[in-house]
């Protein structure tokens, strides 16, 4: 059984850029390390939900 923070989610994937490296499954290539979405792993499920507080301006797991 996987625990909770290695839970992926199918919506989104990883590129191999070492920041900003979360795009949506729209996103086919990485403009920036040209990595291909059919070829790269989903993202994990806890990375995506600080990914989108951080853009709306909420804490994340990482806030002081």
């Amino acid at each position: 059984m996987k625990n909770n923070n290695e839970i992926t989610t199918e919506l989104f994937w990883d590129c191999d850029c070492d920041t900003d490296y979360i795009h949506t499954k729209n996103d086919s290539v990485c403009l920036i390390c040209k990595a291909e979405q059919e070829c790269a792993p989903d993202s994990l499920k806890d990375e995506v939900i600080d990914y989108l507080c951080e853009l709306l301006g909420f804490p994340t797991r990482f806030s002081p």
